[in-house]
């Protein structure tokens, strides 16, 4: 009794929304083939009532299902969640750019086309909840000022972001060995040296020689910005930056990173032996 409690409690949490009908029967039966627990959703206020008590891993969205009112209340309940939007994959019977850009729009995870394949619609599911279980960003923020880089911890960390912030760049090898970063915010100008000797210096690791790297200046010039790129840098952004346009620059550069060591990782353990 007590693993099957366990069992259930592993279970990964989907939410359905769709009308109530024997094809999402057959559908929702054909899921919980691969092991989840699935509840369904035929009413707008339902739906968001639910996920006010407790968010799922992945609300499966039936974007044919009454006339957009389920599609409308779900998308206003992940807008206001505890948590950082949990996925949505929408299915539909529509397969045109139009329907696939609203899609787009509205930040949605995936965009099935009835009917559909469990098996490849399962592989996404685990794909998007495997995602938000890996660790946080870690940021490494350095900085002379400390005002600003405070702030730029405190817009970070309400993204669910660690940061780590460094107002001695002299200290950046022992911080990169120990805060192990996926990306360096750096301010181009600092009193004991430059930005870009910075980035010289990190790259001269083999360790460290594609983390991504990206200069915070009030400094305008397009071609100084040019040669601070070519020290290394993958990004200049001119300050003031606005938050939210900083934010989804780093995660960007970061979800880059990631997936370029895991493919070097999955080439590493087939990679033919010498």
């Amino acid at each position: 009794m007590e693993n099957q409690d366990t069992e259930q409690e592993n279970r990964s949490l989907l939410y359905l929304a769709a009308d109530n009908n024997t094809t999402t029967d057959t559908f929702v039966s054909a899921l919980h083939q691969y092991g989840y627990e699935i509840k369904s959703f035929h009413q707008a206020v339902d739906l968001a009532k639910a996920i006010a008590e407790q968010e799922p891993n992945v609300l499966i969205l039936d974007c044919d299902a009454d006339q957009g009112q389920l599609a409308a209340a779900a998308m206003k309940a992940r807008a206001t969640a505890d948590e950082a939007f949990f996925p949505v994959i929408m299915l539909s019977s529509e397969d045109d750019f139009e329907k696939r850009l609203e899609a787009v729009r509205a930040d949605v995870d995936g965009y099935f086309i009835k009917p559909v394949d469990t098996a490849a619609l399962s592989d996404r599911i685990d794909d998007k909840i495997s995602r938000r279980k890996i660790r946080a960003y870690h940021i490494l923020a350095v900085d002379d000022d400390v005002l600003l880089s405070e702030f730029y911890q405190a817009v970070l960390s309400l993204a669910a972001m660690q940061v780590k912030v460094l107002n001695d760049p002299t200290q950046i090898l022992e911080a990169l060995h120990n805060f192990k970063p996926d990306l360096i915010l750096m301010d181009m100008y600092m009193p004991s040296c430059t930005g870009a000797e910075i980035a010289k210096l990190i790259r001269q690791n083999n360790t460290y020689v594609n983390i991504p790297l990206i200069f915070l200046s009030g400094d305008g010039d397009i071609d100084r910005q040019v040669s601070a790129i070519e020290t290394g840098a993958d990004n200049f952004l001119t300050k003031p930056i606005d938050p939210e346009n900083l934010i989804s620059i780093i995660s960007s550069r970061v979800e880059r990173y990631r997936a370029l060591r895991q493919g070097s990782n999955t080439y590493g353990l087939f990679a033919p032996s010498n």
